[in-house]
């Protein structure tokens, strides 16, 4: 049982890594923003939301990842994940297949669903990294330099107003965002052509 434990604990590990670290925050936000378009009034908001406060577990349908048990719509497509990433769930599928470690059923639509049921630590995803994930992607597609900083703001104000996040993971997520924009500012335009 300790191993299933430490088994169900590396591949939770190495699948969060390369979804929702910092290195691929950005990356996991933007498919998800593009691939779960909702009907709702604020769908930023509520993805975020969504994000921040629900676990995140090991669960695959017919189309992609879907990382939250409690939204079973929110998928990343297997379409448009990195290498490494689908790399990661096939290792991770593997483990689960060989310990038969999962649920599986089929949802309303006809889709299939599969969730992991391996042991592995509760883990939401870093409040600081949503933020900073936001903040990339408003930045980069609002035209107006102005209204990027009001627009991100005012989605930062609508998260904290539905959510408690502690002032230390807000001023992180600025930082973070301040670094990754110098970062990107210092990069001449003739080395970022590949």
């Amino acid at each position: 049982m300790a191993w299933c434990t430490a088994r169900g604990r590396q591949m939770t590990e190495a699948v969060r890594a390369c979804f929702f670290s910092e290195p691929h925050i950005v990356n996991t936000l933007h498919v998800i923003l593009q691939a779960n378009l909702y009907e709702q009034v604020d769908h930023i908001v509520i993805s975020l939301l969504k994000l921040i406060q629900n676990p995140v577990c090991f669960a695959l349908t017919d189309v992609g990842y879907a990382p939250f048990r409690a939204d079973t719509t929110l998928i990343i497509p297997f379409d448009s994940m990195t290498t490494a990433q689908l790399e990661a769930i096939a290792a991770a599928l593997e483990t689960v297949r060989a310990r038969q470690m999962y649920h599986a059923s089929t949802q309303m639509g006809g889709g299939l669903y599969m969730r992991s049921v391996e042991e592995a630590p509760t883990f939401f995803i870093d409040p600081s990294l949503v933020l900073f994930a936001s903040n990339v992607l408003v930045r980069n597609s609002v035209s107006s330099v102005h209204n990027k900083k009001n627009v991100s703001n005012i989605i930062i104000q609508r998260v904290l107003s539905a959510v408690n996040i502690d002032h230390g993971q807000i001023t992180q997520a600025e930082d973070m965002s301040r670094a990754h924009f110098a970062l990107a500012e210092s990069v001449p335009l003739a080395q970022t052509v590949v």
